[in-house]
């Protein structure tokens, strides 16, 4: 196969753009799925590190979380990108057949354990030069070796088959069987190390489940594969969508990775606690991608109705994600306190901070997801990567305010990279007004928000009342319409639904 420019490899033509392939009945309800799935799985995680936190205090609790922060750094090589790109590809080459499809499955799998191993090597060097404890050590080295069964997770096959009900079960497995075993065996008592024992058992029944999927629906047969012919196509094609991921990783983790080496271990603690659950929601946003990204693939081939797809998604996707930041900043004090402890409670302001990118991520996420669906993820690369640039000089110039100065430097990274990516859309792809679907939702946003400032100070709990009403009433009295066509969408057999 060619690579051209930095794109992927030319696929086989799609069969045409029918109705279904974009149904709006079809993405929500493959929506649904993922992220009743998803949720499964995090309020398992949830159980999981709010279990730890207690246990541990802050911290020791900040050790794990430095450890997570830096092997997510080491998983990129793993990735690269073959996760999105195979996806795509699964979901243009629907109609070639699916001995095609599964050849593709076999490659990138060879090709992500080659790149595992280089990983491994290099934070093995890592691990023995880091100024840390020898616990936090055999930590590291334990989570480290997690990179080794991560080829084998099959999720991505099944959503490029908008199979979203078999991926969310493998999600539910992962988080669901590494929480069962916290919370069973982990103690006050026990090495931090069992932790990453915890989770390498989790991968590996995650990964046993996947192909268990995958042999029960189709026959499985190993084809013979070449390094030049097969693996090097992928790589190349994948690298762009991979560097942009690294910066998407870099954006998110960096900041934790410099208060480990910069700041008090409490500290980090701190800004652990408000990072995983701002992670966690963050979970959604990519689940909505994950899921638009076949069709945003196939709508890319015929531009014509690019623009109101992606409307249409701003517009009511930007509503839910403000509504989600409107209540991270009611209920973070609430949520820590009684989650975490009353020994986190310093991480209330940092979450209240950091929870607005939620609703910057996705945003962003429409300009992102829809360069790689158009072949142009050079350009995402690109920019994300000084977006990553941007996020690592925030955190370290504001590594003397602590947990707060990390988060900012989240904000400041995904501000960037929202702007950025936004351009190049306009200039490559398809011209898109930007206020257009997002005026009305921010407005209610900030008349909520200054409702709640107002009122908290008198009686916070009329504050968390009177504003996410607020708030819903303006979805109402905006989006009412569309609110009952989308409900009488799902209503609909498939055959009206696409007529």
């Amino acid at each position: 196969m060619s690579t051209v420019a930095g794109r992927s490899p030319i696929p086989p033509p799609l069969a045409g753009n029918s109705a279904a392939g974009i149904s709006p009945r079809a993405l929500t309800v493959n929506y649904f799925l993922l992220s009743g799935g998803e949720l499964l799985s995090k309020l398992a995680a949830f159980f999981a590190f709010t279990r730890l936190g207690r246990v541990l205090g802050a911290a020791r609790y900040g050790s794990i979380e430095f450890a997570i922060a830096l092997i997510v750094l080491f998983s990129w090589p793993v990735a690269f990108g073959l996760e999105e790109y195979g996806s795509r590809e699964i979901a243009r080459r629907r109609h070639a057949g699916l001995p095609n499809q599964l050849a593709l499955a076999y490659e990138i799998a060879v090709l992500r354990l080659l790149l595992a191993v280089t990983s491994l090597a290099v934070l093995a060097g890592v691990i023995w030069i880091l100024p840390r404890s020898p616990e936090d050590k055999q930590l590291l080295a334990m989570y480290g070796a997690s990179l080794l069964l991560l080829p084998w997770l099959t999720h991505w096959f099944f959503q490029g088959c908008d199979d979203m009900a078999w991926s969310g079960f493998l999600s539910i497995a992962r988080n669901s069987t590494f929480a069962v075993l916290v919370l069973v065996f982990f103690n006050a008592n026990r090495p931090l190390y069992h932790v990453g024992i915890y989770e390498c058992t989790a991968v590996a029944v995650t990964a046993l489940a996947g192909f268990w999927g995958l042999h029960r629906r189709f026959r499985l047969s190993p084809p013979r594969i070449s390094l030049r012919r097969h693996l090097w196509p992928h790589l190349t094609a994948a690298a762009p969508i991979g560097f942009a991921t690294l910066s998407s990783i870099a954006l998110w983790y960096l900041p934790t990775l410099v208060l480990g080496l910069r700041a008090e271990p409490r500290v980090l603690g701190e800004f652990g606690v408000a990072h995983r659950i701002t992670i966690s929601l963050h979970t959604f946003v990519w689940l909505y991608f994950v899921n638009l990204l076949p069709s945003l693939t196939r709508a890319a081939q015929d531009r014509r109705g690019l623009p109101d797809l992606l409307n249409a998604s701003l517009t009511v996707s930007s509503w839910g994600a403000l509504l989600v930041a409107l209540l991270g900043i009611i209920a973070a004090g609430p949520l820590v306190d009684r989650s975490y402890g009353a020994g986190f409670h310093s991480a209330v302001p940092v979450l209240a901070t950091l929870i607005m990118i939620i609703p910057i991520m996705m945003i962003s996420g429409h300009y992102r997801y829809l360069l790689v669906a158009a072949g142009q993820q050079e350009w995402l690369m690109r920019w994300s990567l000084l977006a990553a640039g941007v996020t690592l000089i925030t955190a370290v110039l504001a590594s003397r305010v602590g947990s707060l100065g990390a988060a900012c430097a989240i904000l400041a990274g995904g501000l960037v990279q929202l702007v950025l990516t936004y351009r190049a859309v306009c200039r490559h792809v398809v011209d898109l007004p930007f206020w257009t679907p997002l005026a009305r939702p921010c407005l209610a946003y900030c008349v909520a928000v200054g409702l709640n400032l107002v009122l908290a100070p008198a009686s916070p709990v009329a504050a968390a009342l009177v504003s996410p009403a607020a708030f819903l009433l303006a979805l109402w009295i905006f989006e009412r319409r569309r609110l009952l066509h989308g409900v009488a969408l799902l209503g609909k057999p498939q055959p009206e639904r696409a007529a």
